[in-house]
């Protein structure tokens, strides 16, 4: 259970920054 919990947030994260990295590459594609 505890390790089930884990492996989710930890995919949730990589999502995370995943897309805060996309939003950052869009607003910076769009000042350029």
């Amino acid at each position: 259970m505890i390790i089930m919990l884990a492996i989710i947030t930890m995919l949730l994260s990589r999502f995370f920054c995943l897309h805060i990295n996309h939003l950052q590459i869009v607003n910076y594609s769009k000042n350029s």
